[in-house]
């Protein structure tokens, strides 16, 4: 079984907020997208079934960036590939 060991999210953009991912071990692989595009976020392994999404920027409005940062957390599930939303966090990230 693939283990998620790094996510990428990039663009040759970097205004553009993108929903796509990578898992990276010895070679790069396409991941699922993402259930909303981000950037700026933290993702990061919990445990072998679980990795943890949170916070980000949601919307290239940068204009009124405290509105365009996230509150979210999202699981995402590393054996079906899956994502489930958690929790919101007490303060944008």
């Amino acid at each position: 079984m693939f283990l998620l060991e790094i996510t990428l999210l990039f663009s040759e953009d970097k205004y553009v907020i993108e929903d796509s991912t990578e898992f990276v071990r010895d070679v790069a692989i396409c991941g699922p997208k993402m259930p909303i595009p981000l950037k700026n976020h933290c993702f990061f392994k919990l445990n072998t079934s679980f990795a943890l999404i949170a916070g980000g920027i949601i919307e290239n409005d940068f204009s009124s960036l405290s509105s365009n940062v996230s509150r979210e957390t999202i699981f995402y599930n590393i054996l079906d590939q899956s994502f489930t939303y958690g929790p919101a966090l007490k303060n944008p990230r």
